[in-house]
């Protein structure tokens, strides 16, 4: 019929060109082992269709009379080619992820079958309507109805099946989903094999890395080596005085290798680095120095990586530092004996996460310390220079004690550092991290927390508070205030948005932050030792050093309350400006 040689004359078009695009898009492949392993499904894809274009679509376009002894063996041999080939390259090459394929051969099954369901029931009617209009059937209608049909069936099923997919294939790619998984994932690795797997494997499937290399200090050789991977098996160990090793060093955030080209000349490592044809490059560095990095090479697909890659990939190196902090201090355990428990192991994991000692100034003096009452606490610290040259510190109390509270903590940590790096401002910083931790945490996870920065040439403070206890910023004379400017709880509720403050210190000026493990100690009597135990205390010393405060305050608490273990968390920092500090 008409109709019949329409469609398969249409078919023939869609084959020629189809097999055009596929032979033409293995030319444009510059991956030799990708276009080494999709040889057998491109050509097996070309020749099957091919072998459909000769038994059954020529013959209809031609009206040739094929028998059945020769299309069944013709149509035989195109699904043996087409499928077997896919097969083979899934299996043999691991060409695609099996699970990927899987469930976007049930998308676009459902999708098409659906079209097409719709699509016979619009015929049948439109072919009904039309014949009780004009007493007989019009085959210039019907086909004129098919054409527009055919048109359409692409766009359609295209947006049909990326509205399944929505329902169906989704947190591949989905930063929240994948921070939250590797989260879950690093937390109870600690052998680097493994932590090693995870990360490659996470970034082969959510950003489609072709191949990612690490770069790892050696405790042992006290160099850094380049590990082996899957086509280098052989490891590369590389002197600590290597050039490209210290701009690396420079770096805070993940960077394309083209920003490190003052540091090439004469490295050994650069020069390993573009034989494996690298491309972006993942700095691993803790408060102290730095671990090592990660290398990428491009996306399989040849895309660039976009700045939304660039920032879930500075939140995946803020959380492999950490890991890494995990696997370094289990391996130094095993050397010297089994611990007797997880938890304390992690206990001293969770310290090491704290800066080692506040930063040096001279326009101010700053102490800090935090005691936990358990193994891990959910009390934190840090401080984080900025480019500006301000100081950044933070303190925070995440809800919950033991491993949930350190999981929190080191979340909320890779991405403070991770925000700040990208040199947003403080109530946006708070915002951000409030949406981070309200989609990758339950319900009952939140944390109070409090950011500010220190600029020493203008000695101002601006901060924003999110629900945390008040710090008391005592003047010299005596007098005080509170910085309770900003917003709610840390991951409570999404959308909220956080105010920020800013004020001037002058000489002899500083500031208390808390935990409320130091207010709500409670006497054997009931009684808490409150915010205005902590003022008077503060007012009364004020002219002492900030070591002194923090050790006097402690001490103060100890003899108003004797548990031992504490009952809870107790983390202190005070800020001074120092006598003769001037502006600028």
């Amino acid at each position: 019929s008409s109709e019949s040689t329409l469609f398969s004359l249409i078919n023939l078009i869609y084959c020629v060109v189809a097999v055009y695009f596929i032979i033409k898009g293995r030319a444009l492949i510059t991956n030799a082992e990708i276009k080494s392993q999709s040889s057998i499904m491109i050509w097996g894809i070309s020749l099957a269709v091919i072998t459909y274009t000769i038994g059954f679509l020529i013959p209809q376009v031609l009206s040739i009379e094929m028998t059945a002894t020769i299309q069944t063996p013709a149509l035989i041999l195109t699904l043996f080619l087409g499928t077997g080939s896919v097969v083979w390259s899934v299996v043999t090459h691991k060409f695609l992820d099996i699970t990927v394929l899987v469930r976007q051969s049930l998308v676009y099954t459902l999708s098409s079958a659906i079209l097409v369901g719709i699509y016979i029931l619009l015929v049948g009617q439109v072919d009904k309507l039309i014949s009780s209009f004009l007493g007989e059937k019009t085959t210039i209608i019907n086909i004129a109805f098919i054409v527009v049909a055919l048109i359409l069936f692409q766009p359609i099923n295209v947006q049909l099946d990326n509205l399944i997919k929505r329902f169906f294939i989704k947190g591949r790619t989905d930063y929240r989903h994948v921070m939250e998984q590797l989260s879950r994932s690093l937390i109870s690795v600690l052998e680097f094999d493994q932590l090693k797997d995870i990360i490659e494997k996470t970034l082969r499937s959510s950003l489609l890395t072709d191949r990612v290399y690490f770069v790892l200090f050696d405790d042992k050789l006290s160099e850094y080596v380049l590990q082996p991977s899957e086509d280098y098996s052989r490891r590369v160990i590389i002197n600590r005085e290597d050039y490209f090793l210290g701009g690396v060093n420079q770096l805070e955030n993940p960077a394309f290798i083209d920003r490190l080209t003052l540091y090439t000349k004469n490295s050994p490592l650069y020069d390993e680095l573009q034989k494996r044809q690298t491309r972006l490059i993942l700095p691993l560095k803790d408060a102290d120095h730095l671990l090592g990095f990660l290398a990428l090479t491009d996306k399989i697909s040849g895309f660039k990586y976009n700045a939304e890659d660039i920032t879930m990939l500075g939140v995946i190196t803020n959380q492999l530092v950490t890991a890494l902090t995990n696997s370094r201090l289990y391996q130094d355990s095993l050397e010297k004996q089994r611990l007797s428990e997880e938890m304390n192991m992690a206990r001293q994991i969770q310290l090491d996460l704290l800066p080692k000692s506040p930063p040096v100034s001279d326009t101010i003096h700053i102490s800090a310390c935090s005691h936990p009452s358990r193994t891990i606490g959910g009390d934190f610290y840090d401080f984080i220079p900025r480019r500006d040259g301000s100081v950044g510190m933070v303190i925070a109390d995440a809800s919950g004690k033991g491993l949930p509270a350190a999981l929190m903590v080191t979340q909320i940590q890779a991405i403070l550092r991770s925000e700040i790096g990208n040199s947003n401002d403080i109530s946006l910083i708070m915002q951000n991290i409030n949406q981070y931790v309200f989609e990758m945490t339950s319900a009952e996870k939140f944390a109070t927390l409090f950011y500010g920065e220190f600029n020493p040439k203008s000695r101002e403070f601006k901060y924003s508070n999110a629900g945390h206890n008040y710090p008391i910023l005592v003047r010299a004379d005596g007098s005080y205030e509170f910085l309770s400017a900003g917003g709610l709880l840390i991951g409570a509720f999404q959308g909220i948005k956080y105010e920020d403050e800013s004020v001037k210190m002058g000489e002899d000026d500083l500031m208390f932050f808390y935990t409320d493990g130091l207010s709500e100690a409670m006497n054997e009597n009931g009684e808490e030792y409150g915010e205005q135990r902590i003022i008077d205390y503060v007012t009364r010393n004020r002219h002492l050093t900030p070591d002194k405060i923090s050790e006097g305050i402690l001490a103060d608490k100890k003899g108003f309350d004797s548990t031992d273990p504490p009952r809870d968390d107790t983390t202190l920092i005070v800020l001074k400006v120092k006598k003769g500090a001037r502006l600028g």
